[in-house]
């Protein structure tokens, strides 16, 4: 793999279950002769490793360490300076997240009856990649939906996240 400046790397990833504990598992990462250890508790119907390129405007390519368990992807991101493995955090998607090389990652979730896109930042100061949530997300349902909404429970939408802020909308 071509993870930094374009230089040949050898890489090697071992992975083992933690005895008596159900997904969880432990993985070591070696790349030229650095090993990085770390965990997931999620691996249950696979353990994967690919190459990413989070920004294709720097001189790195990442590992990223893909779980799965249900309905759950979960991506552990790696990146290799030359001298060191650090973290990058972990991602998580209801499918196969988007890579698109400007240093986000689009992802989606699950809120039980719809689905909801979003994306993962990195934070520069943190060095971890860092949800980034929207305020409203639009509700697509299924073709032929007339519009009408039944609400069985009143409640209401407010201005700002703070309930004592002004309300927008009352919904009965």
């Amino acid at each position: 793999a071509n993870l930094f400046e374009s230089k040949k790397n050898s890489v090697k990833v071992s992975f083992m279950y933690d005895e008596g504990k159900y997904m969880n598992g432990v993985f070591i990462i070696i790349i030229d002769g650095i090993s990085f250890m770390d965990s997931t508790q999620s691996a249950l119907d696979y353990f994967e490793i690919k190459v990413v390129d989070l920004d294709k405007d720097d001189d790195y390519k990442e590992i990223a360490i893909c779980t799965y368990f249900n309905d759950n992807t979960e991506y552990l991101l790696y990146r290799f300076t030359g001298k060191k493995i650090i973290s990058l955090g972990w991602i998580t998607s209801m499918g196969d997240p988007i890579f698109p090389g400007d240093g986000t990652v689009k992802s989606s979730g699950w809120m039980g009856f719809w689905s909801y896109d979003y994306e993962f930042v990195l934070n520069k100061s943190k060095m971890k990649y860092e949800p980034i949530y929207k305020d409203e997300y639009p509700v697509n349902f299924y073709e032929g939906f007339d519009g009408e909404i039944i609400v069985k429970e009143s409640f209401n939408t407010y201005k700002e996240r703070d309930k004592k802020s002004e309300v927008v909308t009352k919904f009965k």
